[in-house]
This record gives C-alpha cells, sequence and structure tokens, in this order.
C-alpha cells in the first residue's frame, strides 16, 4: 500500500509540475510542446512494445489457449475506449493543443484545447466539465495497473501471480505522459472565467484521479473471488491499447504538414533509445 501511495504522489507532482510550468512561463513554454509530445510518444512506444505487450501476453496464456478473454481483446477495448473518451475531450489525453504565438489579449479555447485568439479584446470560454470528466475517467483507468504491479511483485514469488508488471517503469512512461496533458489542461483552465483558487482545484482533482484507480485497483486484486492474472492482463491490455492510441497520436501530431524535421526525428530517436535503455 505504501508504494501505492509513493506512484500516486510521484504522479501527482507531474500533473502539478506541468500545471505549474504553464502559470509561470506560459506560451514560451507551450510552444515548445511539440518536442515534449515527440519525446514522450516515442518512449511510450518503447514502453509499450518492450516491457508492457510482453508481460501482458505472458499472463493472458499462462492459463492455456487463448480465449474471448485473451489480452487481445482488452487492447482492442481499451484502444476503441480511448477514441470513445476523445470525442469528449478531443485529444488533451495527448497534448492536443494548437496554440499560436498572438500578442493580443483575447484568448479562447474550444473544449478540446484548441487555442484560438480574439485581437479585438477578453473572451474566455466556459470550462468544459465534459472534457474535464473524460480526462480523469482517461487517469483513473491508467493508473490502475500500477497498483497491478505492485501486487504481481508482492505474490510472485509465492506462485500464484505469474505475470510480473514492473511498476517503476510504468510509472515513469505515465509521468512523462501526464506533464504534456497536465500543461495543455493548465492552458485550458486558464482560457476561462475561472479564478485562479478554482483552477488549481480542478488540477488538484486531475492530480488525485490516480490515486483513486490504483486503490480501486488494490481493492479488486485483494478480493478472493478475482483471478488476479486475468485481471491484471485485463488491466494491462486496456492500458496497452489506450497507450497505443495516445502514443502514436503523438508521434503524427509532431509533424509539420505529415512532415518531421531533423531536430523532431532526434527528439524521438532519444526517446526510443532510451526507452530501449531503460525497459529492454
Amino acid at each position: 500500500m505504501t508504494e501505492i501511495f509513493i506512484y500516486s504522489a510521484l504522479l501527482a507532482a507531474a500533473t502539478l509540475g506541468g500545471a505549474a510550468v504553464v502559470h509561470i512561463w506560459g506560451k514560451k513554454l507551450v510552444k515548445q510542446l511539440s518536442l515534449l509530445l515527440a519525446f514522450g510518444g516515442a518512449y511510450l512506444i518503447g514502453l509499450i512494445f518492450l516491457h508492457l505487450v510482453p508481460e501482458v501476453f505472458h499472463s493472458g496464456h499462462s492459463h492455456g489457449e487463448a480465449t474471448m478473454l485473451s489480452p487481445g481483446w482488452f487492447i482492442l477495448i481499451g484502444f476503441v475506449l480511448q477514441i470513445f473518451l476523445e470525442y469528449f475531450s478531443n485529444g488533451i489525453e495527448h497534448g492536443h493543443s494548437h496554440l499560436h504565438d498572438d500578442h493580443s489579449h483575447g484568448h479562447h479555447y474550444d473544449h478540446g484545447g484548441h487555442h484560438h485568439a480574439h485581437p479585438g479584446g477578453h473572451k474566455h470560454r466556459a470550462f468544459p466539465i465534459a472534457a474535464f470528466l473524460s480526462l480523469c475517467v482517461h487517469g483513473f483507468i491508467e493508473a490502475m495497473p500500477l497498483a497491478g504491479g505492485v501486487h504481481a511483485h508482492h505474490h510472485h514469488h509465492h506462485g500464484d501471480v505469474h505475470i510480473a508488471l514492473d511498476p517503476s517503469s510504468l510509472m515513469i512512461g505515465l509521468m512523462i505522459h501526464t506533464f504534456p496533458v497536465a500543461m495543455v489542461l493548465a492552458a485550458l483552465l486558464l482560457a476561462t472565467k475561472l479564478t485562479k483558487r478554482w483552477q488549481w482545484f480542478y488540477i488538484t482533482v486531475f492530480a488525485v484521479v490516480p490515486l483513486a484507480g490504483m486503490l480501486l485497483s488494490d481493492a479488486l486484486l485483494h478480493h478472493s473471488s478475482i483471478d488476479a492474472n486475468q485481471l491484471l492482463s485485463a488491466l494491462g491490455g486496456m492500458l496497452v491499447g489506450i497507450l497505443l492510441h495516445i502514443a502514436t497520436t503523438m508521434l503524427f501530431e509532431t509533424a509539420d504538414g505529415h512532415h518531421f524535421n531533423l531536430r523532431k526525428l532526434l527528439i524521438i530517436g532519444v526517446g526510443l533509445g532510451l526507452a530501449a535503455v531503460t525497459l529492454a
């Protein structure tokens, strides 16, 4: 249980840190968001194929022949679920934000975090609660396997859990993913009529959502009637599907007119290289 609170604190730090840099440096940092997304997308791709996929399929096939509950189905469910969530969020989960360098004071964001400038003066948008709730559901689900990894490491030596999720590697990947998401959320909140106190309230809620997901996952794993391997396989598979959609979108959206420049290619190479070194 202690590890769960440590991991949730680190994820919360990534969220609060991403929001803080937007409040402090604003557009100066947001203009570099595409490079951060390129690195994060590349690292997540490495996390998926070097870490999550082998472990999820190892667990899924530890009981014999693949069935309708095999990891592949849960990966597909996670992928489709992310598409559904983005119907409401318009891609905040993968840093979808077009922020232009504009010197006027009138700006607003649509419900997907897209920035539009209004040179005529101050214009604000109402806070899009549907997008925020979608983002919270996303954070809740993707944090659940962290508790599964803690549970697996504690019980692996007893022979009753066959999956060997490494929660530390997963946590690093989620922190790299969460940081730019928090930046976009903070920018979205800044464009609303909300006071600073309410802006930080919503950011804090988003920061603690992963803890709720991990606590639910931990409770389910300790329920005697639930097969831990099947649950870990399901949670891991859904996470792979969710992150696969996000990571590929992050990489595609770093392209300018579908063409990568040399700097972004180098950043992607660094992300993949770091994933290979730390996860292989």
